[in-house]
């Protein structure tokens, strides 16, 4: 039993490890050994990674000012955790009455606050960070980045802001360089250039909140994506984008045919721009019930390494197209199902040139001067509602003016609202003529806009019938009582 118990006092010390301080200045006095709140280490610079392990915490208290010129990193974290011990750097002191935020200040020429460098197994929260020219949190190598490398790092609560200063090195709030990150539930606010830059397989970037990135170069993404994307996920963030240039959500050069999922994202650009793309792909994968205000390309994909499937996705107020594929010497397979596009500029749908095994199906669109073009007349459209349009469907250079595909309808989408400005402006009326008339998509479990399972056959466009899903819970309901 001793044993037992020696062997569960030492799994749970373990688990639990030691806390560490940090705190500014010198004012507090104590022993300055890192132990307590009040014998806290004074500033980053006196921080011992040496004395710390695996499975504990390092709490930053208090409000960090740095001035003029420094090293180029505040802090290079030297401690790694391991798998359920993770070493953690946080910001959140208030249970010793401090700030639940740590704020990191740098008014001067400081590139970056924090590089967890070749560490592993880091937790990283609870910071505002402002003011640096280069990053504000690296979590890569500080010498050679290395996305081959696992990292399994977790970044939450994060507020960054102001990360500009120096345009050459194009300033990014997060540059992440490996695969297992996840960034989680921050604010990312005026950056240089990207908010997140990014390259990893299996990297998650969810709950995110950003906006004006670019601020110094003509090339800012809220979140660009290269090299490696194997299980790269994006979900539930919003991005407002008021520059024409760019993408809300980028991926674009990836060495490897991995698949991406793109969620439940919002993007707001500026509803004149003529250059800036809300969602732009050059991955495989699925892009699901995503949302883009403005910009001159709604959604656009351009990848042989497989198939894109892009459905429940709603693209409004654009100046050249709500949805598109191909374009240059890529071999593009993409599959449009029930989308949403009113006031698209020159195309509601465009598949260009190599689009070949491109599929249009089940979408509505309202409003554009060509409701559907193709430049590969093996492309399919089918089943489409397409609306309001100068020409309701054409192919494009050397082939002959085409004509509406099988099952497509003219008529008015039945919206909600006959002009939306948002997404529940979408929502099919009792009266609409796209209710239960689109085709059945045969991929599985496949969603609307609002996350509910599309009927057999379903609608057209991003919206199932709300009250059909209801009538229909009801009789799976009293079916299962009647068996009872």
């Amino acid at each position: 039993m001793r044993i037992v118990a020696l062997l569960l006092l030492l799994a749970w010390g373990q688990a639990w490890g030691a806390t560490w301080y940090v705190r500014p200045g010198s004012s507090f006095g104590g022993t300055n050994a890192g132990t307590s709140y009040a014998n806290a280490w004074q500033d980053w610079s006196s921080v011992v990674y040496a004395s710390m392990a695996a499975g504990d915490t390092l709490i930053a208290c208090g409000t960090f000012s740095y001035s003029g010129a420094g090293a180029s990193f505040i802090t290079t974290v030297a401690t790694s955790g391991s798998a359920g011990n993770p070493f953690t750097v946080s910001g959140d002191c208030s249970a010793s009455g401090d700030l639940a935020r740590a704020v990191i200040i740098n008014t001067g020429t400081r590139g970056n606050f924090l590089a967890t460098n070749t560490q592993t197994y880091v937790n990283i929260d609870s910071f505002e960070i402002s003011g640096f020219t280069n990053h504000g949190i690296w979590l890569c190598d500080t010498a050679a980045c290395d996305q081959t490398v696992t990292r399994n790092i977790n970044v939450s609560d994060m507020y960054i802001h102001d990360t500009e200063g120096n345009p050459g090195a194009n300033p990014n709030a997060i540059y992440m360089g490996g695969r297992s990150i996840t960034v989680t539930d921050s604010v990312l606010v005026d950056c240089g250039d990207d908010c997140i830059r990014g390259q990893g397989k299996n990297n998650t970037l969810s709950y995110l909140t950003i906006s004006n990135p670019g601020l110094e170069t003509s090339t800012g993404d809220c979140i660009g994506y290269n090299g490696e994307v194997d299980g790269l996920v994006y979900a539930n963030n919003s991005c407002v984008h008021p520059e024409d240039e760019k993408q809300c959500f980028l991926i674009s050069g990836p060495t490897d045919s991995g698949l991406v999922i793109v969620r439940d994202n919002t993007c707001t650009m500026p509803t004149t721009g003529t250059v800036g793309m809300g969602f732009y792909s050059e991955a495989a994968g699925q892009f699901l019930r995503n949302y883009t205000y403005g910009a001159s390309k709604g959604m656009h994909f351009y990848t042989s390494y497989g198939v894109v499937y892009a459905y429940g996705n709603i693209s409004l107020n654009n100046t050249y197209q709500c949805f598109g594929a191909g374009f240059g010497s890529l071999n593009t397979d993409v599959r449009l199902y029930n989308n949403s596009g009113y006031n698209c500029g020159t195309y509601g749908i465009a598949f260009d040139t190599n689009s070949t095994l491109s599929i249009a199906r089940n979408n509505a669109i309202s409003g554009a001067t060509e409701c559907y073009w193709e430049f590969n007349s093996s492309s399919t459209e089918e089943y489409n509602d397409l609306h309001n349009c100068t020409t309701v469907s054409t192919n494009g250079a050397g082939h002959s003016a085409g004509s509406a595909g099988m099952g497509t309808i003219t008529t008015s989408p039945g919206w909600v609202v006959t002009a939306p400005t948002s997404t529940a402006g979408f929502r099919l009326s009792t009266d609409s003529a796209n209710r239960r008339v689109g085709r059945d998509l045969n991929i599985g479990n496949v969603q609307d806009h609002g996350n509910r399972a599309f009927l057999h056959p379903p609608s057209i466009g991003a919206w199932e019938v709300a009250d059909e899903d209801a009538a229909t819970a009801r009789a799976a309901a009293s079916a299962r009582t009647a068996r009872q």
